[in-house]
């Protein structure tokens, strides 16, 4: 294998494994190609480390966010109704109902629930990093700084706002902006609109939207099905 190898290893079924074509040796294994795992793994091709597998259980029929092949409404649609969903998988049954029930769930497959969501990128609200849940030393990584840099918030921010090609809060409309300025003047404080990683484009139906999953930047460092 190469310096770059990177290979991802698709169990198709429980009855039908393609683990027999696992590469004999690797430096790294990563279990789930969900949004975690493909940034990972992104982080660990960008740092040029060899010989990196990830194993997912889900397909690979649909490598990219639901915003790009259905219209917003179907989209929403399609994440509210997980038994249109084929990638939906709910292993578990809950004895708390309504808890960990309908949309609580799996989202199989490369991207997992990135190709899904909705983009809204807000940070966690400070009484829930406060202490004891969350370290001193993890809120100032997040907040403040990070082996020397800006904090690992913002540098996220940053990262998300390249990808959109603009400010994660910049107006998407003279609508918002009129309800922006409405709620400003009235709650007599300043409002920003929801940021929101979306890159926007247009199509022969009108302006489409897709929010950012990870699957382009693990391609870009050379992720590839195998």
């Amino acid at each position: 294998m190469t310096n770059q190898s990177f290979h991802i290893i698709i169990q198709l079924s429980r009855e039908r494994s393609m683990l027999q074509e696992m590469p004999k040796e690797a430096n790294i294994i990563v279990v789930g190609a969900g949004l975690s795992g493909l940034e990972l793994v992104s982080e660990l091709l960008k740092c040029g480390i060899p010989n990196v597998v990830l194993l997912e259980s889900g397909s690979y029929d649909r490598i990219a966010h639901t915003n790009s092949y259905l219209t917003p409404r179907e989209s929403f649609t399609f994440w509210q109704s997980p038994e249109l969903d084929p990638d939906f998988y709910q292993p578990w049954r809950s004895d708390s109902t309504p808890h960990y029930c309908g949309l609580s769930g799996l989202r199989r497959g490369i991207g997992g629930r990135s190709r899904y969501w909705r983009g809204i990128t807000l940070r966690m609200d400070d009484w829930a990093l406060e202490d004891p849940i969350w370290p001193v030393g993890i809120r100032h990584d997040l907040e403040r700084s990070w082996k020397g840099n800006i904090g690992l918030y913002e540098e996220v921010e940053k990262d998300l706002a390249c990808w959109a090609r603009r400010d994660l809060s910049a107006f998407r409309g003279i609508e918002e902006k009129i309800l922006v300025d409405f709620l400003s003047h009235t709650l007599d404080s300043p409002c920003l609109p929801v940021p929101l990683a979306r890159q926007y484009s247009l199509t022969k139906t009108g302006k489409k939207w897709c929010a950012y999953t990870p699957i382009s930047r693990w391609m870009e460092f050379g992720g590839n099905l195998e």
